[in-house]
């Protein structure tokens, strides 16, 4: 399960299982449409910076843009020989990195679909990709705890971070672009101070509370507040001040995506109880 929310905050995309994506009204908590997107599980789904397209992606390996106007599709990319499992787009959008079980991270222009550059290096499946806010840094993580910095421009590396002893299923930035969030199958959360990340005597700060593997987070638009959802099926809201989480229990099951709205007023979160709830932030 994937959520996204639309620039305007209007729609709420959804990515299943079953290989479709859903739009959803989130004023009126009603589905708008159904695109039947994929033949295999929807890993990720996310709207570009313009609102204007939507990618997905899938476990055969190929990545789909949407038109949002009349959800009809504008291009299909075999993008990797393995499972596709997160897409991200560049803030100015221009490009959309992607992240596979093939072990690589490439970066793709989305207007004409042609491939930019292909980033090697991970040694097993890459779980996640995303752009700084100024999109010149792109972090990618893989199952050995392994979290890469890239020069976006370059396609080199520029950090490779061992930050979890198990599975970083994803890392982002926070919005003023000073703070690498990351999670893992340890069950915690670590909060990287980028401004002293060659300084090897800096230690993250550690958020403990979840029982079961983080599958999912992200930042408040105004970068105060932090929220994970975990495998122990609880949402956690982390206010960066206060060291205590406040747990929000919505789901019977597995909790995996969560989504702030634009205006930092709704969290939705996903889970493998096939539900999506909407829950104010």
């Amino acid at each position: 399960m994937s959520v996204s929310f639309h620039p305007n905050g209007k729609i709420l995309a959804s990515g299943s299982e079953d290989g479709t994506v859903k739009l959803w009204d989130v004023t009126h908590s009603t589905l708008i449409k159904t695109i039947k997107a994929h033949h295999s599980w929807v890993r990720t789904v996310s709207f570009s910076p313009d609102g204007q397209i939507l990618a997905s992606c899938s476990s055969a390996g190929f990545i789909n843009l949407w038109n949002i106007a009349d959800a009809t599709l504008l291009k299909s990319l075999k993008a990797h020989t393995g499972v596709v499992t997160h897409i991200s787009f560049s803030p100015d959008n221009q490009t959309l990195a992607s992240a596979s079980f093939d072990t690589t991270v490439r970066l793709w222009n989305i207007h004409d679909g042609t491939l930019i550059n292909t980033l090697e290096g991970h040694k097993s499946h890459t779980r996640s990709v995303s752009f700084s806010p100024d999109g010149k840094t792109l972090a990618s993580t893989d199952e050995e705890g392994i979290v890469k910095l890239w020069n976006v421009a370059e396609g080199t590396l520029l950090e490779n971070l061992p930050t979890h002893r198990r599975a970083v299923w994803s890392a982002i930035f926070s919005p003023d672009g000073k703070t690498l969030a990351t999670i893992s199958s340890d069950s915690k959360v670590k909060l990287w101070n980028l401004e002293d990340i060659n300084d090897n005597r800096t230690e993250p700060q550690l958020l403990k509370g979840h029982r079961g593997r983080i599958e999912s987070i992200g930042f408040s638009p105004d970068g105060k507040t932090l929220v994970s959802g975990s495998f122990d099926s609880a949402i956690k809201l982390w206010n960066l001040e206060v060291s205590e989480p406040q747990t929000i229990k919505g789901h019977s099951t597995n909790v995996q995506a969560v989504s702030f709205s634009p205006d930092g007023k709704i969290l939705a979160s996903g889970s493998h109880d096939f539900k999506i709830k909407g829950s104010p932030a």
